[in-house]
């Protein structure tokens, strides 16, 4: 070229280029930092944390250049929220109260700035989880902030089905596709309501327990089991799905679709494995696993743990299964001790624990398999008798320095 000019190229092209380089720059952020968050250390949460600020940082500076009110400005106000969402799970984690509601406030903002029902009732239930480490008046408040938040995502669902069955009457497909009420947008709602249920089932447990609700115990058990429901539900829809797009066509498994099916598929069962163990917890918790409806639920959990290749909710549904073997009904002997042993399996691979895997943490006796207890947390395993005499000293465990070790 003969001028300089002839090679710059346009604004518009330089702006489209600043763009993909914040989106992929926010994209491995956000990997990065989910994966360290996904390994429940307390070092890596920290980690995690700074990490997912930073990729909702760069999700700022993406929508700073992008048209207000946008499809792509909504979405980056959408990703936005998710970030703050999860950072403010990684401080919960580390007891940091105070960052974790400054997070969890940012997500609810950005929730409410996209539009979406869905992600700012989940961004609701994430900042009512950081209001219940606080003072206690401010719990009543946020249970009707998740009733009104439940409300809203029944009322969406319902709209949408509506519209759908009016515009398959009127032959309007592509309108009707829009309003699917199996379609990706229904799914988020279900998601939705399923995360408002459990928290309003932390809030009820922790009115109960404080003698502010009466029989707060069943409410709460009914509003997890209403989670369960929608989870199997989100699962059944994305099953659906896949089948529908491989089954015709044996080559179809191979294709773009096919694989984000699968990972749709997947992320399901881990959410249904996670509600699961937080439901036969509250069952277990209340006295409520009466023939044994706690171990079948852990089991249960841990079923589709294995599944989606869950190590954390693999990990969590071993651990409370080994600390089942004290209740009272008649568990198979040669069960305990698999149980045991697939948890000692999961822990070496994860190496979580330090020193050897087959000694007490407390004694540095034999562990055997039989007559122990480990801690949902850190996975370490502890004699029965060891840790009921160190209980009587310390509440935190003695392996992760963690509270609750063990029921």
């Amino acid at each position: 070229p003969t001028h300089k000019n002839e090679c710059k190229p346009s604004k518009a092209v330089q702006e489209r280029a600043e763009l993909k380089t914040l989106e992929r720059k926010q994209q491995e952020l956000y990997e990065e930092g989910f994966k360290a968050m996904q390994t429940n250390e307390l070092g890596e949460n920290r980690r995690a944390a700074k990490l997912l600020i930073e990729a909702a940082c760069m999700c700022v500076k993406r929508r700073e250049k992008l048209t207000v009110g946008s499809d792509e400005g909504k979405q980056a106000h959408l990703k936005e929220s998710e970030l703050h969402g999860l950072a403010a799970q990684c401080y919960l984690r580390l007891q940091m109260v105070k960052e974790a509601s400054k997070e969890a406030e940012a997500s609810v903002a950005a929730a409410k700035q996209s539009g979406s029902v869905a992600r700012t009732v989940e961004s609701t239930a994430a900042m009512v989880l950081v209001l219940l480490r606080g003072p206690q008046d401010g719990w009543r408040g946020a249970k009707v902030d998740l009733e009104n938040s439940i409300a809203s995502c029944i009322k969406e669902r319902k709209w949408r089905k509506q519209m759908s069955k009016k515009a398959l009457e009127e032959n309007k497909c592509d309108e009707a596709a829009t309003y699917d009420p199996e379609g990706d947008e229904s799914c988020t709602l279900l998601c939705a309501e399923a995360v408002a249920r459990s928290a309003l089932m932390r809030v009820l447990f922790a009115l109960n327990d404080n003698e502010e609700e009466e029989d707060g115990a069943q409410p709460a058990l009914d509003q997890i089991t209403k989670g369960v429901a929608l989870r199997r539900e989100h699962l059944r829809i994305r099953e659906k799905r896949l089948l529908a797009i491989t089954n015709p066509h044996p080559g179809s498994h191979y294709t773009k679709e096919a694989t984000v099916a699968r990972a749709e598929c997947k992320e399901a069962q881990r959410q249904l494995s996670s509600t699961l163990i937080n439901y036969a917890g509250m069952l277990t918790g209340h006295q409520k696993g009466e023939n044994g409806a706690n171990r079948k639920a852990y089991e249960e959990a841990l079923s589709y743990a294995r599944l989606c290749g869950d190590g954390v909710n693999e990990q969590a549904a071993l651990s409370n299964l080994v600390n089942l073997t004290d209740d009272k009904e008649e568990v198979d002997e040669n069960k305990k001790v698999m149980e045991v042993r697939a948890l000692k399996e999961v822990l070496a691979k994860q190496r979580k624990v330090g020193g050897s895997k087959d000694d007490c943490m407390i004694c540095y006796e034999k562990l055997g398999e039989k007559n122990l207890v480990t801690h949902a947390q850190c996975g370490a395993l502890f004699h029965r008798h060891c840790m009921t005499k160190w209980m009587e000293q310390s509440p935190k465990c003695p392996n992760c320095n963690g509270y609750a070790p063990a029921r």
